[in-house]
């Protein structure tokens, strides 16, 4: 089946819709503890694979201080704990 659209299509124009208004259905995978390092986010207790996380989805991360607090693009599932994200990029 081809697709309409994905959750970064959606993300471009209503990005609350992925942070306070998102659906349960919406969710794949949750946690806390994770790590963010430039364009990298890992979280070692997660399984992004068997959650069937993919390229084109939405990570909506937010730290305990309050210093990150966002929505991002999945650019690409690198491994079971890792992910590529990246800011809205107007490209895609």
């Amino acid at each position: 089946m081809v697709s309409f659209s994905n959750d970064a299509d959606i993300l471009k124009y209503e990005p609350i819709l992925f942070g306070e208004l998102h659906l349960p259905q919406q969710v794949l995978a949750t946690g806390t503890g994770g790590t963010l390092s430039g364009t990298t986010f890992t979280a070692g207790g997660a399984d992004f694979v068997s959650a069937q996380v993919s390229a084109g989805g939405v990570i909506y991360l937010r730290s305990a201080d309050g210093t990150l607090d966002g929505t991002y693009e999945i650019v690409s599932v690198d491994s079971a704990t890792q992910l590529g994200i990246s800011v809205i990029r107007s490209d895609f």
